[in-house]
C-alpha cells in the first residue's frame, strides 16, 4: 500500500483517486497520507472508512445515496449535520405526504409519488435494522469462579516472561525484553505500534496460533475467544457460498438458525447463495463476523476489523463493541474507532511494552515524531526513522529509562488519586459512624421512667417546650398536668429534665446594629419588644436576643425593621 501511495504521488497528477487508501497502513503512514493530502495542490477524490482522516482533509463531500449523487460544499463535520437534518426533513416530508394520501386512487397521478415514497421507507426502515443488529454480540455465558469473584477480574489469558522470534537460531527476536500482561474479562485495550514491530504477532501467541520462545501463555479453560484478523477473509473458500461456510463451520447448527444469523449482519438471502469470488471485500468481513458471533465469545481480538467496512458499518460495529460484555482487545490504524471503544492503550515497539490510558499517551511513546505530523510540520523521514523511538528502530537504554519512569510517573499518579479517594472514603465513614455513634448514645440518656409527681419539660404547638408535672406514666404515653391544670400526652422520650429553650440564652449574640457585618442579618427584637433599626452600614439582617430579653438589634441596612 505504501508503495502504490509513493507511486501514486510521485507522478503529481491532477487528479488523485484515493479508494480505501489507509487499508494495512500503520499509524505513522496513516499521518504521512493526512499531511500529504492537506498540502496536495490538485485535486483529489478519497473513499474511505476513516472518519478522522476525512474530518482533516476534505473541502467538500458527495453522497451517493437512492440512486442519486448530492454534492456539499462544506467539511465533513457539517457534512454529516446537513445530512441528519435533511433525512429528518425527507421523511417528514414523505410521512405528511403519505397521511394526507393514504388512500389515494391507482388513477391519481399521486399514485406513482405513493408508491416510490412506500418504497422509500420500507428500504430506509430495513437499513437502520440492519446497522443497527450487523454486528450484535449476544452475552456470553458466565464463567466459574470463587465466591465473591467479579466476572470482570476473571483471568483469561496471563503472559508470563514471554520472549519470542520466529526462527532463534536465525532471526532477531521480535519480543526480547520478557512480557508480562493478563488479559481479564473486563479488559478493553487498544494495541498501537509501527508494522513489523510486533503486534499481529502478540495476537496470534495469546490465541495460541503459535507459540512462545520461551516463557509461557495459560489461558482459562472454558472461555470462548472470536479472533478476526485483518487477512481472516483470505482464509474464505471463494468458490463456496456464505451459508456453505457457515454450515462446514457448524454442522450441527439449524440451517434456519445460520441463514437467520446471516441475515443479521446483513448478509441477505441473495447474497449468502453467491459463491464468496463475487462478494465484495466488506461483505466477506460480514460473513466472518457472522461466524465469530455465532458463539457468544468472553474475549473479542480484531486485528484491523475497519479495513473494508463502509463508514456506517464502522459506526454500527462500534455501537455493537461498546455493548459487547467480554473483554476486548483491537489493532487498529482508525484512531476514532479506537477513541470509541477502548478503555486503555498498549504500545508495542521494538524492546518495550508499556500501558497506557490515554491514546496520546501511548502515540507520544510510540511515536517521536507524532506531534510533528499531526501539527503539519516538515519531518525528514528518513531521519525519522532512523532516530525514532518506536518507528521501527531498537531502543536505547536512555530510551527504555524514559519510558519507564513515565510509566512510573502515571502508575504513582494513579496509586496517589486512588489513595486519596479511599482516604477519603474512609473519613467519610468515621464521621458518619461518629455521628450515628453519638445519636444512640444521646437516644439511650434520656429518661423514660417517668413517675407521678416528677418536673419535666414537654413540646408544645410551635416547637416550644413548657413546664408539666407528670400524672402517670403507660405504654400508651405519658399523662401531664400544665400549669393552668390542662392535661396533654406525650411519649416518654420527648420529655426533658430541663429546659431545652433556655440554653439558647447562654448562646452569643450575632453582630448588634451599631456595626453590623457586611452581608450579615440584624438581629431579631426580643419576644415581646420591637426590634430596634439596623445601622447604616450595609448588610443583611442576623437574628439575635433572647426569648426574654428586651427588643435586640433590628434588621442590618438602612430602614430594616426587626420583628417582635
Amino acid at each position: 500500500m505504501r508503495v502504490a501511495l509513493a507511486c501514486a504521488f510521485f507522478i503529481n497528477p491532477d487528479i488523485l483517486l484515493l479508494d480505501e487508501p489507509t487499508n494495512h497502513l500503520d499509524l505513522p503512514s496513516v499521518l504521512w497520507l493526512e499531511n500529504k493530502l492537506r498540502g496536495y495542490k490538485g485535486s483529489f477524490l478519497l473513499v474511505t472508512h476513516d472518519r478522522t482522516l476525512l474530518e482533516n482533509v476534505v473541502s467538500s463531500v458527495m453522497l451517493i445515496q437512492d440512486f442519486k449523487l448530492e454534492n456539499y460544499s462544506c467539511t465533513f463535520k457539517e457534512f454529516e449535520v446537513k445530512k441528519e437534518q435533511n433525512d429528518k426533513a425527507r421523511e417528514k416530508q414523505v410521512e405528511e405526504f403519505m397521511r394526507i394520501n393514504r388512500n389515494v386512487d391507482a388513477n391519481n397521478p399521486k399514485y406513482k409519488i405513493k408508491l416510490s415514497y412506500e418504497k422509500w421507507l420500507t428500504a430506509r426502515y430495513e437499513r437502520n435494522i440492519l446497522l443497527e443488529g450487523k454486528f450484535t454480540f449476544s452475552m456470553p455465558a458466565p464463567l466459574p469462579a470463587d465466591e465473591g469473584v467479579d466476572q470482570k477480574e476473571i483471568s483469561l489469558i496471563k503472559v508470563d516472561n514471554l520472549r519470542f522470534s520466529y526462527d532463534a537460531e536465525k532471526l532477531p527476536f521480535i519480543f526480547d525484553n520478557p512480557v508480562n500482561y493478563e488479559i481479564k474479562v473486563g479488559t478493553r485495550v487498544g494495541i498501537m505500534g509501527p508494522n513489523g514491530a510486533g503486534k499481529s504477532t502478540f495476537l496470534k501467541l495469546i490465541t495460541g496460533k503459535i507459540q512462545a520462545t520461551s516463557g509461557s501463555v495459560v489461558s482459562h479453560p472454558n472461555f470462548v475467544t472470536a479472533y478476526f484478523g485483518q487477512h481472516s477473509t483470505k482464509e474464505l473458500d471463494l468458490d463456496s457460498t456464505a451459508l456453505d461456510f457457515m454450515k462446514k463451520k457448524f454442522p450441527k447448527a439449524n440451517v434456519g438458525q445460520l441463514k437467520n444469523h446471516l441475515t443479521k449482519t446483513s448478509v441477505t438471502d441473495s447474497i449468502m447463495e453467491s459463491r464468496l469470488r463475487n462478494l465484495s471485500f466488506s461483505q466477506r468481513s460480514c460473513v466472518i463476523f457472522a461466524a465469530l458471533t455465532f458463539v457468544p465469545p468472553h474475549l473479542l481480538i480484531m486485528d484491523e476489523p475497519t479495513n473494508f467496512l463502509d463508514l456506517e458499518s464502522v459506526d454500527s460495529l462500534a455501537k455493537a463493541v461498546n455493548k459487547f460484555q467480554g473483554g476486548l482487545v483491537i489493532v487498529t490504524h482508525n484512531r476514532d474507532f479506537l477513541k470509541k471503544t477502548v478503555k486503555s492503550f498498549l504500545s508495542i515497539i521494538p524492546g518495550a511494552f508499556l500501558e497506557f490510558p490515554t491514546m496520546k499517551d501511548a502515540e507520544n511513546a510510540t511515536y517521536s515524531f507524532i506531534t510533528a505530523l499531526q501539527n503539519g510540520q516538515y519531518v525528514d523521514v528518513q531521519k525519522a526513522i532512523q532516530d525514532n523511538r518506536g518507528g521501527g528502530a531498537l531502543h536505547t537504554e536512555e530510551d527504555q529509562a524514559i519510558r519507564l519512569a513515565r510509566l512510573n510517573a502515571q502508575q504513582q499518579k494513579a496509586k496517589d488519586e486512588a489513595d486519596a479517594r479511599a482516604n477519603a472514603e474512609a473519613d467519610a465513614k468515621a464521621a458518619a459512624e461518629a455521628a450515628e455513634k453519638e445519636r444512640l448514645a444521646k437516644l439511650a440518656a434520656l429518661k423514660t421512667d417517668w413517675v407521678a409527681g416528677d418536673v419535666a419539660w414537654a413540646p408544645s404547638k410551635g416547637g416550644k417546650y413548657v413546664q408539666v408535672t407528670v400524672v402517670r406514666n403507660t405504654s400508651m404515653g405519658v399523662s401531664c398536668k400544665l400549669e393552668n391544670g390542662q392535661v396533654l400526652l406525650s411519649e416518654a422520650k420527648k420529655l426533658r429534665e430541663k429546659d431545652p429553650g433556655a440554653t439558647l440564652e447562654n448562646k452569643p449574640a450575632p453582630a448588634t446594629a451599631a456595626a453590623p457585618a457586611a452581608g450579615a442579618r440584624g438581629g431579631r427584637g426580643g419576644a415581646t419588644a420591637r426590634g430596634g433599626r439596623g445601622g447604616p452600614t450595609a448588610g443583611g439582617a442576623g437574628r439575635g436576643g433572647a426569648k426574654t430579653a428586651a427588643g435586640g438589634a433590628g434588621r442590618g441596612g438602612a430602614g430594616g425593621r426587626g420583628r417582635k
